[in-house]
């Protein structure tokens, strides 16, 4: 339709006019396989419908040829209307206009407005409106929309670098949702080229790849390292075409997997020199395939000569079935709870070597399959119970001879008042033979008992000390071949010296007897695992203020070490503290301890001139400090090079 056509009168030959614009306006709605209607602007802004043509699946309550002179929003629904009547009246108005709306759910119109009829004064009598359904359009820009909402977001979420490239190398696009891992800022890369940005070996290994991939319309990969922010980082590119001009590169950061990567070789070559030094060996078991493996030193350790590591069944042959059974029920128990678990074991080897082990075992889960993997450490400890054994032994003859020398004393006085008695019963009758002879009896019963008692106190007391000066961070690093063994596997053992070259006097045979049952005391208190810390220091000119129930008048103003046995168990009960150096006193139970240790160590380090006591560590657990008075060239030690010990 062209132009606005003006308002006419009601002539004969007007009526022909209007009749064939009408006729006219008809075709164009059967042509457009749509809709086509006018609208005339009635007195207080109504706009009824005047004309109306074709068809469109819209329901309405009304026929075509029944809304001639209605309102339009007596027609169409309100929220329509609404969104509509804006356009309406703006080409009431003379402008030009269209509107999208959804009519009904899922179905969409466009509209087209225009003005129709306009009077000599330019007001706009009628308007003309053309609609068409754009459903499928809309359907398909709806779908086109969200599948370029979801690439973007994909685009987003991918943790690389994206970029796109022509055949020349130079930056196109790019993606700006890892920023950190590039170079220069986004903006600079676009009408860059790859040796304006990248480093030359770089740029050059990424044209060469660029290369390949344009001339062979295949791809390419490239490793690279770039430093960012004062540290290396680490990138692997792969490059694909891109349509016929383009180039699209995919960049990953790899530093996580490269540094996983290099962290797992160390820790594999550390725990191989881990395992060797502490004479360690490790198996695994695929809980469902029931496949054993082992580490190499479990050869030699189980006395094994083969070159194929035992089977499982193997194993279990070298083992007594109780022992087996007893392995299997812990091994089903980790299984079942994932707590790390551990069993001692023996292998009877013959000819009395009986070698004693000890087995640390843990599952591993996949955590989407829940497959398990049960990992376990074997160490022999055969000498650790042998120096145990003789640990305990040494207890329980320091306990015999503590206990015959108290009685052997008490004896003496006895025979001592006997002794009396009979010399003076003996004057009484010298005159009397066979009386007299009756007390040489009794004195020579007494001399008897008498040499008895010195045997008896000749070996309850403490054997000589042998006392030299030597270093003590030397004697402290020898005594960690000593404690190390002891402690297991399940507590960390670390020493630490700080008194270089100072020296004390020390039985050394003594002081380690005393060391290493602090060792032990304190791997006891440590039933689930922990650390063991043996440090040396200096405490020069003085001594730490201590409680008033501490009273240590052999001590004097004068260079001290420190020696700090530090332990992270359960710690001691504050009301025991007062006791736990008196003889026999433990709070272990009877088959486990003689209550001898502790107070054998402090009698030890009495004998030296120093001091053992509990300090409080801040932390929990237990620390016990050995206080020694240092050998200086203006003093000499009261304690003598050789000296009997009572």
């Amino acid at each position: 339709m062209e132009g606005s056509p003006q308002r006419l009168e009601n002539s004969d030959s007007d009526i022909n006019v209007w009749k064939s614009r009408i006729e006219y306006l008809a075709k164009i709605g059967k042509a457009s396989d749509g809709l086509v209607y006018i609208l005339r602007n009635d007195p207080d802004d109504h706009w009824t419908v005047s004309f109306v043509d074709g068809t469109l699946p819209i329901p309405h309550p009304y026929h075509t040829e029944n809304v001639g002179g209605r309102r339009i929003e007596d027609i169409i629904p309100r929220s329509v209307f609404n969104i509509i009547s804006p356009v309406l009246k703006a080409a009431f108005q003379g402008i030009e206009g269209s509107y999208e709306v959804e009519y009904t759910p899922g179905m969409w119109l466009l509209g087209r407005v225009k003005p129709f009829e306009v009077d000599a004064d330019g007001r706009v009598l009628q308007i003309i409106s053309t609609n068409g359904d754009v459903t499928l359009q809309k359907i398909a820009e709806h779908e086109r929309e969200q599948q370029r909402e979801r690439l973007e977001a994909l685009v987003r979420a991918l943790p690389d670098l994206i970029f796109v490239f022509d055949r020349n190398g130079v930056f196109l696009g790019y993606n700006t949702g890892v920023s950190h891992d590039l170079l220069v800022s986004p903006s600079q890369f676009i009408g860059a080229s790859l040796e304006d940005i990248l480093p030359p070996d770089v740029a050059a290994e990424a044209r060469r790849v660029l290369e390949v991939v344009a001339m062979t319309s295949g791809s390419g990969e490239l490793k690279y390292s770039l430093t960012l922010n004062g540290q290396t980082e680490y990138f692997h590119a792969r490059m694909v075409p891109l349509g016929e001009e383009q180039i699209l590169a995919v960049a990953r950061n790899i530093t996580d997997l490269v540094t996983a990567r290099r962290d797992e070789e160390l820790v594999s070559a550390q725990l191989e020199v881990a395992s060797k030094v502490a004479g360690l060996a490790y198996w695994s078991w695929d809980v469902e395939r029931r496949e054993m493996r082992w580490s190499p030193e479990v050869f030699a350790m189980l006395g094994i000569e083969r070159a194929e590591p035992p089977t499982l069944e193997e194993l279990y042959s070298l083992l007594n079935p109780d022992v087996v059974s007893r392995v299997r029920a812990v091994a089903f128990e980790t299984i079942e709870t994932s707590e790390m678990r551990q069993i001692e074991f023996s292998i009877d080897r013959g000819n009395r070597d009986v070698r004693h082990f000890l087995t640390s075992m843990e599952i591993s889960r996949d955590t989407l399959s829940n497959k398990g993997i049960l990992h376990g450490a074997i160490q022999e400890i055969t000498e650790v119970r042998r120096l145990e054994a003789q640990l305990l032994q040494s207890q329980k003859m320091e306990s015999i001879g503590r206990f015959a020398g108290m009685m052997a004393h008490d004896f003496n006085n006895m025979l001592q008042v006997i002794r009396g008695y009979a010399e003076v019963l003996g004057g009484a009758v010298a005159d009397q033979p066979k009386q007299s002879a009756y007390v040489g009896s009794i004195l020579e019963a007494a001399d008897k008992a008498g040499a008895l008692v010195k045997r008896i106190l000749g070996f309850s007391r403490q054997s000589d000390m042998v006392v030299l000066e030597m270093p003590i961070d030397q004697v402290i690093r020898e005594l960690a071949g000593m404690i190390g063994p002891l402690m297991g596997t399940h507590v960390q053992f670390e020493i630490r010296t700080g008194c270089g070259s100072t020296t004390c006097n020390l039985d050394k045979s003594g002081f380690e007897q005393a060391v290493v049952n602090l060792a032990v005391n304190a791997r006891d208190a440590m039933p689930e695992g922990g650390k063991l810390l043996v440090e040396t220091s200096l405490l020069p000119r003085g001594l730490e203020s201590v409680e008033s129930r501490m009273a240590w008048p052999w001590l004097t103003e004068r260079d001290y070490v420190t020696i700090d046995i530090s332990d992270t168990g359960t710690g001691i009960p504050e009301d025991i503290v007062e006791r736990i150096f008196e003889p026999f006193y433990t709070t272990k139970p009877a088959e486990e301890g003689t209550g001898l240790g502790l107070s054998t160590s402090y009698s030890i380090i009495r004998r030296h001139e120093g001091v053992l006591y509990v300090k409080d560590t801040g932390s929990g657990g237990t620390r016990f400090r050995i206080l020694l008075p240092v050998v200086t060239p203006d003093q000499t030690s009261n304690v003598q090079k050789s000296r009997r010990a009572g």
